[in-house]
């Protein structure tokens, strides 16, 4: 991604229904919201073409998309091409946010061109497009859990009230980090 890219498209994973919106999956819409309350951004709108809801931003030369995706987690590719379509956009252009069950609350990573590492929506996206994206992945793993659950037991539970104060004291580091790569620039 050059440092001035023209967008940038920040896609949120998880699951669309109400009864998902806490749990761990949904760490990608939690950030996103996060963001745009606090960056300032227009509400979030429903736009069936790219299966999403979306906010869109323009700083200087850059168009900034915040993206939820309107798709099941297994189904994350859908939202990804729509979106790729709709917004004219490369795989490099996107950043997609997700939750990770090896990585302790608190803990995240932004990596770029990585495999899926069993997360099954980022599998998705990646055997359709390939994996010539970003990725921020944001831990979800209690740091007390004494025995380690497998990933499916452990993402369709609901964050605690701490966990997700954690949470939020982690999204502007996470923020900062986009900042000062020069991912975004706000």
């Amino acid at each position: 991604m050059s440092k001035n890219p023209n967008k940038i498209i920040i896609l949120g994973l998880g699951n669309p229904d109400k009864q998902y919106q806490n749990n761990r999956h949904n760490v990608g819409h939690l950030f996103l919201n996060w963001l745009q309350k606090e960056k300032n951004f227009p509400p979030f709108k429903e736009n069936k073409k790219v299966q999403a809801v979306i906010t869109t931003f323009s700083y200087q030369d850059q168009i900034i998309i915040l993206a939820k995706s309107l798709n099941f987690m297994n189904e994350s590719y859908k939202t990804f091409s729509a979106l790729k379509k709709y917004f004219q956009a490369e795989e490099k252009d996107f950043i997609v946010v997700h939750d990770d069950t090896d990585l302790l609350i608190g803990q995240y990573k932004i990596q770029f061109s990585r495999g899926a590492a069993g997360h099954r929506g980022v599998l998705s996206i990646i055997n359709h497009f390939g994996k010539n994206f970003y990725r921020i992945r944001i831990g979800v793993r209690p740091k007390q859990e004494s025995r380690r659950r497998k990933a499916d037991e452990l993402v369709l539970k609901n964050f605690t009230k701490e966990e997700k104060e954690e949470l939020n004291s982690i999204f502007p580091k996470i923020a900062e980090q986009l900042n000062a790569s020069k991912l975004i620039e706000n």
